[in-house]
């Protein structure tokens, strides 16, 4: 039965660190305003630490600057510790030794821990706690997972660097309830906690500094599987558990795949970004054909958002060489649903405008007065267009109309108002009004 949890409890451990490995900020520096922390572990006794360490190391808040082993075997703990941060690709974390101690607690990961790669001997965790409280006194948290052997042998080494952190975090004691909290057969009264016990001076000294501590007990620590749950956990497995496996399989895979193909997808944007700005450059230049060209490129290539730009961008960049042909391209976007709305009415604005100078004053109108309503993006200076056409084709009423919505509508801007009251008080004197 115990077996059966271990593999279940192992399908979960790999599947999560297999998530969070997949995340691309993992291998980031923290960011700015992080906290620095150090986490003391004995890791290797149960999963528990595995799955704090790999969330700690996984949260941009915190900033752990290193891990350091406590208590028994804390060579083998740094062992593993190395292959999990490895697995993280973390291996940019220090990982430093605590003094070893007498444990009769088995080492279950042992195994997994001798396949480290790294076996080079290890900095030693009270040097390294010490030496960066010194260097950042009041700045560094100290998470504590582990029995308090290593703050022992800080109070013996150096009395004055406990004071010197800004706080501790730790995993220990029992207040109301005790390890059964939650089983099937509840134990109300609190128990003897294991990091307390084995250690019992660490957490003496560590209170008697008076650096402010924060606590966990194992009333908001537990999830317990007692012997009830075990054999419901075991009757699940044995009926579910290779689907289980292949779900946690293809859970994975496809995360993966997801992960791939967004990498993939912000590597396209970014290199169509880079295109999309040189040839925003070309044309800043005047160099309209090398533009129109490598707007076009962008237009075939590149990633759906800038795709559409590049085409009203292509079509901007032809109209200073070919204006008749970039009213074909601003009317082929304006009536391609796939650009979307703001750019479709974008490109008719364009077009209005080329064939406003082109002298094609009524099919301007045509073009224009759709994009005139009250609920569209360019209204405005579509009605400051329809004016403009208007006037040049000597058609004062229609020039009056416009001008009025114009002067009607609270939110025309003034530099439209004043330009097209101007144009009406310029056309006054010649008898269009």
């Amino acid at each position: 039965m115990q077996r059966v949890s271990a593999k279940a409890a192992y399908l979960v451990c790999v599947t999560l660190l297999a998530l969070v490995r997949l995340e691309p900020t993992i291998a980031a520096p923290a960011r700015s305003g992080s906290l620095p922390v150090i986490i003391d572990t004995d890791i290797g006794d149960d999963i528990d630490d595995a799955f704090a360490l790999a969330v700690a190391l996984h949260d941009p808040r915190l900033d752990v600057i290193g891990i350091t082993t406590a208590w028994g075997d804390t060579r083998t703990r740094t062992l593993l510790v190395r292959r999990l941060l490895a697995t993280l690709g973390r291996q940019n974390v220090v990982v430093a030794q605590g003094p070893a101690t007498p444990n009769t607690t088995p080492f279950t990961q042992k195994t997994w821990a001798m396949g480290a790669v790294d076996t080079t001997p290890a900095p030693d965790a009270i040097e390294l706690i010490r030496d960066q409280v010194r260097k950042r006194p009041g700045e560094i948290t100290l998470i504590a997972l582990a029995p308090l052997s290593n703050i022992e042998a800080l109070q013996r080494r150096d009395p004055e660097a406990i004071q010197k952190l800004r706080q501790v975090v730790l995993m220990g004691g029992s207040i109301y309830a005790g390890y059964n909290l939650g089983g099937a057969i509840p134990v109300a009264h609190p128990h003897a906690e294991y990091n307390v016990v084995s250690a019992p001076q660490g957490l003496r000294i560590l209170l008697d500094s008076r650096v402010p501590v924060k606590m966990f007990p194992l009333d908001s620590t537990q999830i317990k599987f007692d012997e009830v749950r075990r054999e419901r956990l075991q009757k699940l497995w044995n009926r579910y558990g290779n689907h289980a496996v292949v779900a946690a399989v293809l859970l994975v895979a496809g995360i993966a795949a997801w992960r791939g193909y967004a990498w993939w997808e912000a590597k396209k944007a970014a290199e169509s970004g880079a295109a999309f700005e040189a040839a925003i450059t070309l044309a800043e230049a005047g160099k309209y054909p090398d533009a129109e060209q490598a707007f076009a490129k962008v237009a075939a290539d590149g990633t759906t958002g800038y795709r559409n730009l590049a085409r009203v961008r292509q079509a901007a960049a032809l109209a200073q060489t070919d204006p008749k042909a970039a009213v074909a391209a601003y009317d082929k976007i304006a009536s391609d649903g796939s650009a979307g709305a703001v750019l479709q009415d974008l490109a008719t604005l364009r077009e209005g405008a080329l064939l406003i100078d082109a002298g094609s004053f009524d099919e301007a109108r045509r073009k224009l007065e759709p994009i005139a309503g009250s609920d569209r993006t360019f209204r405005h200076a579509a009605r400051e267009f329809l004016v403009l056409a208007a006037w040049r084709l000597g058609d004062a009423a229609a020039a009056k109309r416009w001008s009025d919505i114009v002067a009607a509508d609270a939110q025309t801007p003034a530099g439209t108002r004043s330009r097209v009251e101007m144009l009406m008080a310029l056309s006054a004197p010649e008898g269009k009004s």
